[in-house]
C-alpha cells in the first residue's frame, strides 16, 4: 500500500466535501441554492464553467485517444470545448439572464406557454445528468482503486457519496467552487508531470524522437498520428465541432452560471476566460498520451483510466 497516495487522495476528497458543505451557509434560499444570490464573482465563475465542461473525457480521455489514434484528439477537444463556452457566452448568457430562467426548459414555457414541453426538457436534463454523473463516479472509482486499497465497487462509492454531499448541500456555490479546485489541481498536476516526463525524457527533442521509433515500430504513419486531423479526417473534427455546437446552449447548467454572475457586463468576458481554460487542460492531458507513447510505446494494453493513472503518478 503507498500510504502516501493514500493520505493525498483521502485528504482531497475529505476536503472537497467540507469545502461543499461549507457552501451551506450561503444557499439557504432558493436563489442561493440555484443561482449563488446572483453574487458569484468573475473568477470563480470562470473556473466553474471550465470544470462544467471538461471531465475524464477532457483528461483520461485524451490521454487515451493520443496513445492510439494520434495527437488529433487533444487539438479538437481543446478547440471543441473553446468554441462552445465562447458560443453560450456570445450569443447565449446574456438571454439566458434577462429571461430569468434557472433552467433550459423554462424557455418553452416562456416561447409556448406549455408545461409539457418544460417537463419534457427537464426530463431530458436529468436523464443526461444521471448518465454524467455515474461515468464520472465510475471513472473516479477505477482512479481509487488503482492509487488506494479499495476495489474499483468502493472507490464508485465513495464518489458517489463525495459529489452528492457537496452538490445538495452547496447548490451552485458548492458546485463552482469544488469545480474552481479541481481545475487548478488538473491544471498544476498535468503541467507538472508533462515537464517532469519532457525533463526526464532529455527535453521535447528527444520525446519526438522516441515517438517516432515507436511509430516506426508499429508501422504508423507519423504524419498521420502528428497531424491535425488524423486518421479520422475532417469528418471527425467536424463532428467534434458540430457536437460541441448543438450540446453546450442546451447544457443545463448555463442558465444558472448567467444568472449567477454578479456583473452581468462582465458575462462574455468570464465565459471567454473559461473556454480558454476548458481548452488548456486536453492539451495538458495529450501532452501525457504522447509522453506515454514515447516511453512505452502504441501498446493497446495501455490504454485505460487505470493503467493512465499508474503511469502519470509513476
Amino acid at each position: 500500500v503507498n500510504y502516501i497516495s493514500l493520505f493525498v487522495v483521502a485528504a482531497y476528497l475529505l476536503g472537497t466535501v467540507l469545502l461543499g458543505s461549507l457552501m451551506a451557509r450561503r444557499s439557504r434560499k432558493e436563489n442561493d441554492w440555484a443561482i449563488a444570490g446572483g453574487e458569484m464573482s468573475a473568477l470563480v465563475l470562470a473556473f466553474a464553467i471550465a470544470g462544467g465542461r471538461i471531465g475524464g473525457a477532457g483528461t483520461y480521455g485524451v490521454a487515451e485517444s493520443v496513445v492510439s489514434g494520434g495527437v488529433w484528439t487533444m487539438w479538437w477537444y481543446g478547440i471543441s470545448s473553446f468554441c462552445g463556452i465562447l458560443l453560450v457566452g456570445v450569443f447565449f448568457a446574456r438571454r439566458f439572464r434577462k429571461l430569468g430562467i434557472k433552467t433550459a426548459g423554462e424557455v418553452f414555457k416562456l416561447k409556448f406557454d406549455s408545461d409539457r414541453c418544460q417537463r419534457l426538457t427537464s426530463l431530458c436534463v436529468q436523464t443526461e445528468n444521471v448518465v454524467i454523473n455515474v461515468i464520472e463516479a465510475y471513472v473516479i472509482g477505477i482512479i481509487l482503486s488503482s492509487l488506494t486499497p479499495l476495489t474499483m465497487l468502493q472507490g464508485t462509492m465513495v464518489a458517489a457519496v463525495v459529489f452528492s454531499t457537496y452538490v445538495s448541500f452547496g447548490g451552485l456555490w458548492g458546485t463552482s467552487i469544488t469545480n474552481l479546485q479541481h481545475v487548478v489541481v488538473m491544471l498544476i498536476a498535468l503541467a507538472a508531470i508533462a515537464v517532469l516526463g519532457i525533463k526526464e525524457s532529455g527535453g521535447w527533442e528527444n520525446v519526438t524522437t522516441s515517438v517516432g521509433y515507436q511509430l516506426e515500430a508499429n508501422s504508423t504513419d507519423p504524419d498521420v498520428w502528428w497531424g491535425l486531423i488524423g486518421g479520422g479526417g475532417w469528418l471527425a473534427a467536424i463532428g467534434m465541432m458540430f457536437s460541441a455546437a448543438v450540446h453546450s446552449p442546451a447544457a443545463a447548467i448555463y442558465p444558472n452560471y448567467s444568472a449567477a454572475l454578479k456583473d452581468e457586463r462582465k458575462l462574455p468576458i468570464t465565459f471567454f476566460w473559461g473556454a480558454v481554460i476548458a481548452a488548456i487542460i486536453p492539451l495538458l492531458a495529450g501532452l501525457i498520451g504522447i509522453l506515454t507513447v514515447s516511453r512505452y510505446g502504441l501498446d493497446s494494453d495501455l490504454v485505460g483510466h487505470q493503467n493512465i493513472t499508474a503511469i502519470a503518478s509513476a
